[in-house]
């Protein structure tokens, strides 16, 4: 069996010697931590609001159904976009194929439906698990990042670093997210 990475090559690789960099790579860990943050403070959250309904079953039972609503709208809002269906690695890698191809609106949207979909199912008992939603979100919050300050020629490197940054807040595992990321993607 072979391995399989994404297909991210970085065009233009960051120089973190130089102070310019640093600042910038500072600003994006901060809001990468702030939205990991606000992340785990809407799922204990959404948990309790769970919690309220009863019995285990019904819990996921609901979430499934809220997660399934979210996912038909997308559906019916952004037909033939089927980045709104996909999941984990299938939606890295459709994102990673042309990285400078999304836009601003486009990933916003995203995002947003992906974080709705991804907080119904886990806070309602759906074992879905951490890695592969932080992944999504990271990587979609790496590529807003990059457009939103005009640094597009870097989108490939903010999406790896959005990855880690995320996987490493919600998991609180900084040192092994960097590892496994490094190994997932080929990228030093």
């Amino acid at each position: 069996l072979g391995v399989r990475r994404f297909t991210i090559k970085p065009t233009n690789p960051i120089s973190l010697i130089e102070l310019n960099w640093v600042v910038i790579a500072f600003v994006f860990g901060v809001v990468v931590g702030l939205s990991s943050y606000l992340y785990i403070k809407l799922y204990v959250l959404c948990k309790k609001g769970f919690t309220k309904i009863g019995e285990t079953w019904i819990q996921i039972s609901v979430a499934s159904f809220l997660g399934a609503f979210v996912i038909l709208v997308s559906g019916l809002l952004f037909p033939g976009r089927t980045e709104f269906l996909e999941t984990g690695f299938n939606l890295l890698n459709t994102l990673s194929q042309d990285i400078n191809s999304n836009t601003f609106t486009f990933l916003i949207i995203l995002f947003l439906f992906k974080a709705v979909i991804i907080l119904f199912l886990i806070s309602g008992g759906n074992s879905i698990g951490i890695f592969s939603p932080s992944l999504v979100l990271g990587g979609i919050l790496g590529l807003l990042f990059s457009l939103a300050t005009g640094m597009t020629a870097f989108a490939d490197v903010f999406f790896v670093l959005g990855m880690v940054g995320t996987l490493a807040g919600t998991a609180k595992t900084p040192i092994s997210s960097m590892i496994l990321i490094l190994e997932m993607t080929g990228l030093p």
